[in-house]
């Protein structure tokens, strides 16, 4: 049989005299069907290999270490200690979704395990701490910024924000996010059942943003 390495019917070969697909590093594999069996060969899910997109235009692989600059440098670590709340014996913790992208604007912050119906607001600071604040420990050190207006936990202790970096504070001033900037991220809210002080934090999330 002529191959057709993603079933449709089609010979791969009339596939790609067509330009229907394409073979950009010349393996003789489609390039759908080399990413549909490694997906990380797309970091970025364009449907192009990486390796193709460097090649074609090495600016996009400034360090030269074979991975795209927008896939590298959006990375994720958490840390300090976070104490318990009335609603976890864990702690409330912090997550994320989404690439960490200035130009693609879509990264969201998330925490869990907070009890619910309480209001409680994200920050974020330039540099990391550990100081007793509250019930908690702040795990970033000033200047701080809040990312306003707050929110309500939802009945199963999370709660998410879109971190919108066309608004200030991180669209300008002291407070900007740019390109391979790190930033340290934490949450605060009311816990009048947890504590002496009514209020406790999340652990904190280091994150680095990419183009």
């Amino acid at each position: 049989p002529f191959p057709d390495c993603n079933g449709n019917g089609v010979r791969d070969t009339c596939e790609l005299l067509s330009g229907t697909a394409s073979d950009c590093d010349g393996d003789g594999t489609l390039d759908s069907c080399q990413i549909a069996a490694a997906p990380e060969l797309d970091c970025d899910g364009n449907g192009l290999l990486d390796s193709c997109e460097i090649a074609d235009d090495p600016g996009l692989d400034a360090d030269e270490s074979g991975v795209l600059d927008f896939c590298e440098c959006s990375q994720f670590d958490s840390y300090c200690q976070a104490n318990p709340n009335s609603f976890s014996s864990g702690g409330a913790r912090m997550g994320s979704s989404g690439l960490a992208s200035v130009s693609g604007n879509a990264f969201q912050l998330t925490v869990s395990q907070v009890p619910p119906g309480r209001p409680g607001i994200f920050f974020y600071a330039a540099n990391q701490a550990s100081a007793p604040f509250g019930d908690g420990t702040r795990c970033v050190s000033s200047p701080i910024y809040r990312l306003q207006p707050p929110g309500l936990i939802n009945g199963s202790g999370s709660f998410s924000r879109h971190l919108d970096l066309t608004t200030g504070p991180p669209s300008a001033g002291s407070g900007a996010i740019t390109v391979g900037s790190t930033w340290n991220f934490q949450f605060w809210f009311r816990d009048p059942q947890g504590g002496p002080n009514g209020f406790n934090l999340s652990d904190g999330l280091e994150v680095v943003f990419c183009p």
